[in-house]
Order: C-alpha cells, then sequence, then structure tokens
C-alpha cells in the first residue's frame, strides 16, 4: 500500500468509527497519479442525511498536507450543481475519479452515478444579452491593458494576468466548456493521458488553447502585449465580432 494512503486511512479513523459518518472517498491528484511535491491528500467524508453541520480543514500528518470535506450528500450535490451554473465540474470529478474507502449505505455508488451523469451534462448555451455584455468586458480588459502598457505603468503585468483569466472563461462559456484552473492548462493542452486521468473533454478549439498558451509563455511586456491583442481579436471575432463605436446593449429589467 502506498505510504500517502496509509497516512489517509490513519487519519479517517477518527471519522470512519463515527455513527453520523456514511461514506468515505479518496480523490485528487494522489489518486490519479500526477502529483507532485506540493500536492495534498484530497479526502472527502459523507454524512449521514439529517445531520445539520460541514466541515472543511487541513492538518499535516507524516509530511502530507490532507485536505478533508465534510458533508451530508445533498450538499455534495449543491456543490455539484453550483459548479455546474459556472461552466465547472470541480465536485463532479472528484467523485468520478475517487477510490471508495467506506460506504455504509451505498452512498458513494449513487454519488458517483450522478457525478458521471454531471460530467456528460452539456454547458448550455448563452443568450444574446449575455455574450454581447461579455465582448464589451474583453474589448475594456484589452483596452485597459493597452492603457497599462502605453504609460509604462506598474500594473500592466498583474493587470495581464487578470485579463487572461477573465478572456478564457468568458471564451469558455461562450463555447460551452468547461472552465479548467490555469494552473492545469498546460497539462490540459498537451496530455490526452492527463485528460482521461481528470475525466477532461479535449479542447474544441485548439488554436484558442494555442494563443492562450503564447500568452502564458510571454516573458516581456512587448510580447505580452501583442499575445493580449492578438487572443482578445480571435476571440471577438469567433465571438461574432466586436466594434466600440454604436456598441449598446438594451435588456429587459428583472421583476
Amino acid at each position: 500500500m502506498d505510504e500517502w494512503r496509509q497516512t489517509a486511512l490513519r487519519f479517517l479513523e477518527q471519522w470512519i468509527s463515527q455513527d453520523f459518518v456514511d461514506a468515505v472517498i479518496l480523490t485528487g491528484s494522489m489518486v490519479t497519479k500526477y502529483h507532485d511535491s506540493h500536492s495534498d491528500i484530497d479526502i472527502h467524508i459523507v454524512l449521514t442525511e439529517g445531520t445539520g453541520w460541514r466541515e472543511r480543514g487541513n492538518l499535516i500528518m507524516d509530511g502530507h498536507v490532507i485536505e478533508y470535506f465534510v458533508n451530508p450528500a445533498r450538499m455534495i450535490r449543491k456543490y455539484m450543481e453550483e459548479d455546474y451554473r459556472q461552466n465547472k465540474r470541480t465536485d463532479a470529478r472528484m467523485f468520478s475519479m475517487g477510490e471508495s474507502v467506506f460506504d455504509r449505505n451505498d452512498v458513494i455508488s449513487a454519488l458517483k452515478k450522478e457525478a458521471s451523469q454531471m460530467m456528460k451534462k452539456p454547458f448550455p448555451m448563452r443568450e444574446k444579452a449575455w455574450i454581447e455584455s461579455a465582448k464589451y468586458q474583453i474589448w475594456d480588459l484589452q483596452d485597459n491593458l493597452a492603457s497599462l502598457y502605453d504609460s509604462e505603468d506598474l500594473g500592466f503585468d498583474a493587470y495581464y494576468y487578470t485579463f487572461l483569466s477573465k478572456t478564457y472563461e468568458s471564451y469558455c462559456v461562450w463555447s460551452g466548456e468547461e472552465i479548467i484552473p490555469l494552473n492545469k492548462i498546460t497539462r490540459y493542452v498537451s496530455n490526452p493521458d492527463y485528460r482521461r486521468a481528470y475525466f477532461f473533454d479535449a479542447p474544441k478549439d485548439i488554436q484558442f488553447y494555442a494563443k492562450l498558451l503564447e500568452c502564458l509563455k510571454a516573458a516581456d511586456r512587448k510580447v505580452k502585449f501583442n499575445q493580449a491583442t492578438l487572443l482578445s481579436s480571435y476571440v471577438l471575432n469567433k465571438m461574432g465580432g466586436f466594434e466600440i463605436d454604436g456598441w449598446r446593449l438594451r435588456s429587459d429589467i428583472p421583476l
């Protein structure tokens, strides 16, 4: 047995013996074997239904950082739905790829089945008002970046990564793709085995991701600005084009 699993089981002794614990699952990078020296041990502990509390915590044991999540199943389902509304599948992925350690009432089996369905559920396409607003935001982000670049402002580099993050997220939502955390983007794009291990769909638009990676690789300000300009132009053209002159958006006021 892997040393980290022994640590996880030793940590879980205090939980599994409790009547209010229904199930336990190990998940995360340790399970996929795509871990490094900074990886923690991810554990989900499922409480019996009717439990009125939840917990999340971290502790160090045997040199490992253990990150644990304690919730009744209804909260896990709620988290999966909340993720989905944001074009993410974080919790569904954790259960889809996780390994059951303890399952008193087949709770893990049910949650894994629901998580698997959530992983296959397509994200909704956005309405015209959302798309127009997103295009304006991308244009505005790039224009602000241009202002910082032209004035040699110290905030350019920090704002550059804000531009990348928000532009990337908007493009994913527009195209109906999952928003992959940026710290996983390089492996997501370049490594099919990594995608399979984490249940990621393949990129729909490889040209977009190639441009995004060029932005992430850029070292000096001039290259960063040029790559950001190329990325914003590509995204706005894909989303139907954008002209600031005469742009307007009229929408209904919610009742």
